[in-house]
């Protein structure tokens, strides 16, 4: 076979109920220049013989002689692509029919952009729902700075980016590989999500982010550190777990901690400012706005919030109306609020 325009890459471990459907997926695709790497990882299960069912030329079949896990597996497959393309594909999940045709179309006339994703619908729940991403380079880079925004089944990635760059998936952020490679891509391409659902992806049991879910919240924190010192912040462990606690939605309840957040949120708009990583505009509105919302709902900490805030950076980009000082200003002398 010549060499292929893209590379599907699809990593399997004993994912039998589920790998007939995602191979099928795959070799029904309306654009039929790819190969097909599959890495069979081990499996205990029967998906080696699942595989080898198929005849499809297109498939290459690498067979690790023991489980070497997800990680090594995947720059293992990186390594073997031969295409331009690689199109990541998870064995427990469908790609539609037109996903590699339209993902190829846009990189082929958008040679600026490294990495291209899309929406996706989820399956196997009593009810499906689809998920929408923020879709151009700016959006999706803020949105990393909190959690991957890429599903990994629908990435589709421009090899020469991996390869000029020295780019692959680290060992140390295992069960978030995928959101701590994004982060360090978006330093080097532009990144794209096609506003369409081209991906079925699978909810079940056996899936990593419901097996490893703590393990998956430990490490998201720790990638989330080092894009924050990439802001030339050196974080505090009191500071990095009110900030998790914050993006859980947790605002805390005693002084301290509240003036602790705050502060922090006023180094990250700093920082921003300083070192213009993110879109000022995305990054530096959002955390205004959350300082603010906190400050509004701290009242209870007396006049000190009020004072706080107006002394704060988040009050130079956010600046409430006449009307609404006044009512901050009461509740913080009143104490009103929890």
């Amino acid at each position: 076979m010549t060499q292929p325009l893209i590379t599907v890459l699809m990593p399997v471990y004993n994912a039998a109920p589920y790998l007939a459907e995602a191979i099928d997926s795959i070799l029904n695709q309306r654009f039929k220049d790819f190969e097909f790497l599959i890495i069979n990882d081990g499996s205990t299960d029967n998906s080696l013989e699942i595989i080898n069912s198929y005849k499809d030329k297109r498939i290459l079949l690498i067979n690790n002689g023991q489980n070497i896990k997800l990680i090594a597996t995947l720059n293992k497959g990186i390594e073997l692509a031969q295409g331009k393309y690689i199109a990541r594909m998870d064995a427990d999940d469908i790609s539609l029919p037109e996903r590699l045709e339209k993902q190829v179309q846009f990189m082929e006339t958008h040679p600026e952009v490294g990495l291209c994703g899309s929406f996706v619908r989820t399956v196997g729940l009593a009810k499906n729902y689809d998920v929408h991403y923020a879709c151009s380079h700016d959006e999706i880079k803020f949105n990393l700075f909190f959690d991957t925004h890429f599903p990994h089944p629908a990435a589709f990635i421009r090899k020469s980016v991996l390869s000029e760059n020295n780019l692959k998936f680290d060992f140390g952020f295992i069960h978030a590989e995928d959101f701590e490679l994004w982060n360090r891509m978006a330093q080097h391409t532009r990144l794209a999500i096609l506003p369409e659902i081209l991906v079925h992806k699978r909810v079940h049991p056996e899936q990593i982010s419901v097996k490893y879910t703590p393990i998956q919240l430990e490490v998201s924190s720790k990638i989330r550190r080092q894009l924050i010192k990439n802001l030339g912040i050196e974080p505090t462990d009191k500071e990095i777990l009110l900030y998790d606690n914050f993006l859980e939605q947790n605002i805390p309840k005693e002084k301290m901690d509240v003036i602790v957040l705050l502060n922090f949120l006023d180094k990250l708009i700093k920082g921003n400012t300083k070192k213009k990583v993110y879109n000022a505009s995305l990054f530096n509105n959002y955390f205004a706005q959350r300082y603010w919302d906190i400050c509004t709902k701290s009242t209870y900490c007396g006049l000190n919030i009020y004072y706080l805030y107006f002394c704060s950076e988040a009050s130079k980009i956010k600046s409430p109306s006449k009307i609404l000082k006044i009512k901050f200003f009461l509740k913080a002398l009143f104490r009103y609020g929890y």
